[in-house]
């Protein structure tokens, strides 16, 4: 498992994964309008088509609902298979998600 921070590795490339979390804690108040790193880092990401994913973002400001379905349309934008999504509380509750990912 690799982690990308896409605010210190925007040049990254996705490919070789074949299974592909995605998540944002960042929204602008009641808007839940996705920070433009996210999307911009998956038009960058390299050929994301038919990669299975999973979206989540983290619970707390208000619009946290509507930043995930903003996130799950631009990962299905780039041909994405979305397989989950969630809305993750605490670092705990990301590792517990994170045990019970299926990616085989």
């Amino acid at each position: 498992m690799d982690v990308v921070d896409v605010a210190m590795q925007a040049d990254a490339r996705l490919t070789s994964y074949q299974y592909i979390a995605v998540g944002s804690e960042g929204t602008t108040l009641f808007t839940g309008k996705l920070p433009e790193l996210t999307t911009r880092f998956l038009k960058a990401a390299g050929t994301l088509g038919g990669k299975r994913c999973y979206a989540f973002v983290m619970k707390g400001r208000i619009g946290y609902q509507r930043a995930l379905l903003r996130l799950m349309q631009a990962m299905e934008s780039e041909g994405m298979y979305l397989k989950n999504s969630g809305v993750i509380a605490t670092e705990a509750g990301a590792e517990a998600v994170g045990e019970r990912l299926r990616v085989e």
